[in-house]
């Protein structure tokens, strides 16, 4: 994933045996024909690293996300704050 934001990349979060939360880098993602993915705070969810200018919540950055087979695709999403959810279309803006 790429963003025109600073640098992308995919995460997991969760919590280990021992009940910490965990965050982990997903290096590569299967979505199989057909299905979808969730992004969502507290389990999958892009991070931005380093924007080149501050970002506020309720900004809106574009997402590049290169499939193997069906190529690039670029979404806008909203920037949220941590550790909130909310509902997303399923199409783009």
């Amino acid at each position: 994933v790429t963003s025109d934001s600073g640098t992308a990349s995919i995460h997991r979060s969760g919590t280990d045996a021992a009940g910490r939360s965990t965050m982990t880098r997903v290096e590569r993602l299967d979505v199989p024909s057909g299905k979808t993915v969730e992004f969502r705070s507290g389990g999958l969810h892009v991070m931005l690293e380093d924007p080149p200018t501050p970002l506020e919540v309720g900004d809106k950055v574009s997402l590049t996300f290169r499939f193997e087979k069906s190529g690039l695709r670029t979404v806008r999403a909203k920037v949220i704050e941590p550790g909130t959810a909310m509902d997303m279309p399923s199409h783009d803006e």
